[in-house]
């Protein structure tokens, strides 16, 4: 993928995006349908997993901002992104600008990042959810004499059908994980204020 291309798909998203929603539970929610996704996409890569995203398409933040950040680090999500672009374009007449440019980007992208069958995007999408989770109330982890499930981590876990002590390793490697992806030490630092 082109320094460019890379450079006009992280401008669609800052992490302080995920904290000024007003419907933090909503947002949780379209977050772990994109954790779905990446999940489902990376066993049967096909078009209809994109039906999991209806609920990501109800928040930009999510669905301009995250997707394409991820789609410069993920090849699944570059492939995403070619989707969503091809899928705007026919629907939209006229075209926003805001999607001209994002279909512009994508023509000179190259072939969009190398093939790696990680869980980089769909941990930063479970940090990412977990932090928001914060602004309902939620800890983030269970704590000895908690109510057990009532945490961020646990309530993912249930969602995904995952563990969750694994879920819980991924919010101890937050920092890491988003600085992995491509956001600064500054902003992660700033997110975690």
């Amino acid at each position: 993928m082109t320094p460019e291309a890379v450079a006009e798909f992280r401008r669609f998203f800052r992490l302080d995006d995920m904290l000024c929603s007003s419907d933090p539970e909503g947002l949780f929610s379209a977050l772990l349908s994109v954790a779905k996704w990446a999940a489902r996409e990376k066993v049967d890569p096909t078009p209809n997993n994109d039906g999991l995203l209806n609920r990501a398409g109800e928040f930009t933040q999510v669905y301009m901002g995250l997707l394409l950040w991820l789609s410069t680090t993920d090849r699944d999500f570059f492939n995403l992104s070619k989707r969503m672009a091809a899928r705007t374009l026919v629907r939209h007449d006229p075209v926003a600008f805001v999607y001209r440019q994002m279909a512009a980007a994508l023509l000179v992208a190259g072939d969009g990042p190398r093939a790696r069958k990680t869980t980089l995007a769909r941990d930063t999408v479970l940090v990412l959810a977990i932090a928001v989770g914060k602004q309902t109330g939620w800890l983030p982890t269970e704590s000895a004499g908690s109510l057990a499930g009532r945490s961020g981590c646990a309530k993912a876990a249930a969602e995904l059908g995952m563990e969750y002590r694994a879920v819980e390793k991924v919010w101890r490697k937050r920092k890491d994980r988003l600085i992995e992806v491509g956001f600064t030490p500054k902003d992660v630092s700033d997110f975690f204020l």
